[in-house]
């Protein structure tokens, strides 16, 4: 079953005596539970691009960045996942991608195209990558070379003269799939749950400043 989504929930929970010490602020703990998905969103967006560099991503990621700039319920984009309740908050995105990058698994090309187009160059990765539809729109630059027999690449896009400004020689390659392992990114660490424990909590409970 292909994965559709990529969330991580929070739930929060503390001995009784705590709760009964702390009944005003805890009758309410809205700001708390925002302030804890907004920090595990930054998080996951901090990440992202570390992980993205572990391999050579072939779709634009500059959605799944924006799914997971939210501070709030609203925030970030339409692929965003925020849903909070009276002790919990759950954020991610529903982009299928999102769930790709953390899990791993294989992408295909999407019909009507036939094969996937892997940028060779790191500047053609950069800023959610740039697809040969976008770099040369009227198809008049980069020239298709058919690759040998008995590799996974049918064959790879050129650009002879530099024209694009991406240098010459082989700019993006072509297959008909790419796999990659998991790269997770949506968690929580040690250092996280340290701040959330040490830093959010007490800052919301009027401990610290």
């Amino acid at each position: 079953m292909a994965l559709r989504s990529l969330t991580i929930h929070w739930d929060h929970t503390g001995d009784r005596e705590m709760f009964h010490r702390s009944a005003a602020r805890l009758n309410d703990l809205s700001d708390f539970l925002k302030t804890t998905g907004a920090y595990v969103m930054s998080s996951a967006l901090r990440r992202l691009p570390q992980v993205l560099s572990m391999g050579a991503d072939v779709v634009r990621t500059g959605r799944l960045s924006a799914s997971l700039a939210a501070a709030d319920k609203g925030g970030g984009s339409e692929h965003t996942i925020w849903w909070q309740g009276l002790t919990s908050v759950e954020v991610g995105s529903n982009l299928p991608y999102a769930a790709h990058v953390h899990y791993g698994g294989t992408i295909v090309a999407r019909p009507p195209r036939k094969y996937l187009a892997i940028p060779r160059k790191r500047s053609l990765r950069l800023g959610g990558g740039i697809m040969p539809r976008h770099l040369d729109p009227a198809k008049e630059v980069l020239r298709f070379v058919p690759a040998k027999p008995g590799g996974k690449a049918v064959g790879y896009l050129v650009d002879d003269k530099g024209t694009l400004g991406h240098g010459t020689g082989v700019l993006y390659v072509l297959v008909p799939s790419v796999t990659h392992r998991p790269r997770p990114y949506l968690f929580m660490d040690a250092e996280d749950r340290r701040t959330i424990f040490e830093e959010l909590w007490p800052t919301f409970m009027g401990l610290k400043d």
